[in-house]
């Protein structure tokens, strides 16, 4: 991704620290054995007080959670917690780090799309599976508008889940948020590429950046949680960006989902951003800042490790499952095995296996990236 401009900025956030305090805290941290490990456990104390505050304030998950923590303080095998459902994989933006764009099909999203009832066929298996959380995405999921509110209705009303919405935000407007909210969507992501106006609206839409600031109030206004989801690039570890961002999330009242960058979809191949080790260490350093910033890696009850194939899934248009919608390897159809019998080959790769993963599989794994991610399947 491009370099932040350099602009004049404030030295000091919003909550009275310099930036040049939270630069020091960090070279101190990296440059000590000691300090890496505070940085570690402040993480892992943030994870816990967040996932906290996240359950409690949905009572209808509690049970499903409750089991999962059990069966992970046994030992046994993790149940599903996620099925992220990408709607369509067409788009209104072109985003540089798109992770879906090589999978975009115009012929098969003409003839293979999932129809309504054979996306409720699956979300009915993934819950039998254990999963509560469902996430809508694509491409652009508002492009598919209807389908997005049609399975919002079925997932509230036939298994009382946890319904996340990601969208870059450009095809909403208030008449669709308000809708979104009666329909009792819990949150919504939108993409937010950097705290620099001009270097958002480059990477996605124009106007996108205030379009972003004018949903999250009306999403607030309604009730209706707001996440930012930033890339973590070589390129922001060396800038102010990923702080700036922090501050405009806290501030704005949304927490702030951080991504490290994966080499998938259009970055795949590209080995040159592959995030270094002091920018690996910088991740967990900025989920230590605050109990605002969190990463999909806090999804394991026990530690901070990559949920792909053993508590997330990945479900794309045309029926293809994947362990992760960062990692485009296909695994089956669901209109010719069922959804456990698909996990169950997934599991079959040692890469997912519940020891054998601390950091997110398509940015953090070179091996994985190299044997995994080097040419289609």
């Amino acid at each position: 991704m491009q370099e932040t401009k350099t602009t004049v900025r404030a030295s000091t956030l919003s909550n009275g620290r310099s930036l040049a305090a939270y630069h020091e805290d960090f070279d101190r941290k990296w440059a000590s054995a000691w300090g890496r490990t505070l940085t570690y456990a402040q993480m892992h104390a943030n994870r816990v007080v967040q996932s906290a505050r996240i359950v409690l304030s949905h009572p209808d998950i509690w049970g499903k959670v409750a089991s999962g923590f059990v069966n992970a303080a046994r030992g046994r095998k993790r149940l599903l917690r996620s099925l992220e459902i990408a709607v369509t994989y067409r788009c209104n933006a072109r985003c540089e780090q798109c992770s879906c764009r090589r999978d975009h099909d115009p012929v098969r999203e003409k003839t293979e799309l999932l129809t309504l009832p054979e996306l409720q066929r699956v979300i009915d298996e993934a819950v039998d599976m254990g999963a509560f959380q469902f996430c809508i995405n694509g491409g652009e999921p508002m492009l598919e508008e209807e389908k997005v509110f049609a399975l919002l209705d079925y997932i509230k009303t036939r298994h009382k889940g946890y319904v996340h919405l990601c969208t870059n935000g450009t095809l909403l407007d208030d008449d669709k948020v308000a809708r979104l909210a009666e329909h009792h969507l819990d949150s919504v992501e939108m993409g937010f590429d950097s705290a620099f106006e001009d270097v958002h609206d480059a990477n996605r839409v124009r106007g996108g950046y205030r379009k972003v600031f004018h949903n999250i109030e009306a999403f607030r206004k309604r009730g209706v949680g707001v996440v930012l989801n930033t890339i973590l690039t070589n390129q922001k570890v060396r800038s102010d960006d990923m702080l700036f961002t922090m501050d405009l999330a806290k501030k704005h009242g949304c927490m702030l989902q951080v991504t490290p960058c994966c080499l998938t979809g259009a970055l795949r191949g590209r080995m040159d951003m592959m995030l270094t080790e002091k920018a690996r260490f910088y991740f967990y350093w900025f989920l230590a800042q605050s109990t605002n910033n969190r990463s999909d890696l806090y999804s394991s009850l026990t530690r901070i490790k990559c949920p792909a194939g053993r508590e997330k899934l990945g479900l794309q248009p045309y029926g293809d499952v994947v362990s992760c919608p960062l990692i485009q390897i296909r695994y089956g159809n669901v209109r010719e095995k069922g959804l456990a019998a698909i996990q169950q080959d997934i599991l079959a790769d040692p890469y997912y296996g519940l020891d054998g993963s601390h950091g997110c599989l398509p940015a953090m794994s070179e091996t994985f990236i190299r044997e995994r991610l080097s040419g289609d399947r």
